[in-house]
């Protein structure tokens, strides 16, 4: 500060002594340009870069819009997944109480024909009395499982062993050999 009020002293005071800096023999008048000239690029430089900040600023407000898109359109697909799994469950719990009603009408429809006194049962064979047994009971056989693997160069006639066991009602799955034996 006490330079310029200095500078402007001499100019005012000595003109012909205040044109030409003494150390370096440049003229004040070039000084002077040199400055204005730097200033120039610094205000070019300083508006490039608050242009650039607008351009920042519209791309990130660009890509938070899209986030709360993805994220919106995210929250939805859940929504209607859970929404689907609540109508496969109902239809599973519909078609769970068809074939309740099913099995318990043949039971009946079997207990009328035979007495229970009357069921013939082969000799040697304790599946065919482990069925026959359960169907007079009444005791309903259900089972529920998948394979939790995937499988390659499955065969004709080969038999698939799903080894994980939801619901296995009446022990009719046995999910060591993958048979079933219904009553």
């Amino acid at each position: 500060m006490w330079g310029i009020f200095v500078l402007i002293a001499v100019f005012s005071v000595l003109p012909e002594v205040a044109a030409i800096d003494d150390t370096s023999g440049v003229t004040i008048a070039t000084l002077v340009d040199r400055i204005a000239a730097l200033e120039a690029k610094h205000e070019a430089v300083l508006l490039r870069h608050e242009k650039e900040i607008a351009e920042n600023a519209a791309e990130i407000r660009r890509w938070k819009e899209k986030y709360v898109e993805l994220e919106t359109r995210h929250e939805v697909n859940i929504e209607e997944m859970r929404n689907e799994l609540v109508n496969v469950e109902k239809q599973c719990h519909v078609e769970v109480d068809k074939l309740k009603d099913n099995e318990d009408d043949e039971i009946v429809a079997v207990n009328e024909k035979e007495p229970k006194d009357q069921v013939s049962q082969p000799e040697n064979s304790a599946v065919t009395s482990k069925r026959a047994s359960r169907a007079l009971s009444g005791e309903q056989i259900a089972f529920s499982a998948y394979l939790d693997h995937d499988l390659n160069n499955v065969g004709t006639n080969q038999v698939l062993v799903l080894n994980q066991v939801l619901l296995n009602h009446g022990n009719g799955y046995n999910k060591y050999t993958g048979a079933f034996v219904a009553p």
